[in-house]
């Protein structure tokens, strides 16, 4: 059992150096931080655990190319682990099915099971789970209610996922990534999905830019190319947007887009969203298509009626 200290922990270069040297076989390390960490050979791995934040298919597949990869899932009330899956190159990552003694259910928001493939609260029970948290019963009860089909309770994660018709479970989100944008519901975990199905990119992340009136919150979109881009960034964009818009409402597609190097990160090596790059007003990728004929421009007025808004806002 190796231990890395503080500088490792902060420098791919030195980690990736010191899993080879010491000749390391297993290890367990952030998506966000794997992707930093130079890829080649040279080491000694029969076991690479992914886990910590969901995980980038790309960088993924990359690393399951060489090396025996497992996409691990569970948040630390069911004591880090609660489920895993072995990652194939080219086929869609899971967070995989429940390990021993461990339950999984999909539940709705009056906390009814869901059937497969029905998208929900994801909700962990079994001997694995954690008594509480210290000196907080509300929150425990809150967290850790009676489990209404078995003796014991069960923990409510606060994550959105589905079950496949193989029993493994898809990760999609947060329930506090969830967002209002003109009236309409949006899980930022499905916009991000779509941006990854995208051509070219290789990570992606979608977060609410929030406005004092809710009816001007947009949609911005944080996107890392497969590889040096080699149109523009703005041809870049455009594609992405092109390619969004077969696969999404228009509500649903982001009002600005930014292509970076590398996400920011937090000492734990997660994705720092508070440390995204803010993107101006005036960057944003909006586009407007004018009306094509009387009809067009007649349904346009109505809303823009309706609406109360200027007609080239709709």
């Amino acid at each position: 059992l190796h231990f890395c200290d503080e500088h490792h922990k902060k420098d791919p270069l030195l980690l990736s150096q010191l899993m080879v040297s010491q000749r390391i076989t297993h290890t367990l390390l952030p998506p966000a931080f794997l992707r930093l960490m130079p890829y080649h050979d040279q080491y000694w791995l029969e076991a690479l655990l992914v886990g910590g934040e969901a995980c980038d298919e790309a960088v993924a597949w990359q690393w399951a190319s060489l090396y025996k990869t497992f996409n691990a899932y569970g948040p630390t009330e069911s004591t880090v682990c609660a489920s895993i899956s072995q990652v194939q190159p080219s086929r869609p990552i899971t967070i995989g099915k429940p390990i021993d003694k461990t339950q999984m259910f999909i539940v709705s928001p009056d906390g009814q099971v869901l059937t497969k493939g029905l998208s929900g609260e994801l909700v962990i029970a079994g001997e694995g789970l954690a008594l509480g948290y210290l000196n907080n019963p509300a929150l425990t009860l809150e967290r850790f209610p009676a489990n209404p089909f078995a003796p014991g309770r069960w923990y409510l994660t606060g994550d959105i996922a589905r079950q496949t018709q193989d029993d493994e479970f898809i990760y999609l989100g947060r329930i506090d990534d969830q967002v209002s944008i003109k009236g309409f519901r949006i899980e930022l975990g499905e916009v991000k999905q779509q941006l990854l199905a995208c051509k070219g990119v290789a990570a992606a992340e979608v977060i609410l830019q929030q406005s004092p009136q809710r009816q001007q919150n947009k949609l911005i979109a944080y996107v890392i190319a497969e590889k040096p881009v080699a149109l523009n960034t703005a041809d870049f964009i455009r594609e992405i947007k092109l390619a969004l818009k077969s696969r999404l409402p228009d509500y649903m597609i982001p009002a600005g887009f930014a292509v970076l190097d590398a996400f920011p990160t937090t000492v734990s090596g997660k994705i720092d969203k508070n440390a995204l790059p803010a993107i101006d007003d005036l960057a944003l990728q909006e586009s407007f298509q004018a009306p094509s004929n009387e009809k067009e421009q007649i349904l346009v007025d109505i809303y823009a009626q309706l609406l109360g808004i200027a007609a080239d806002k709709i």
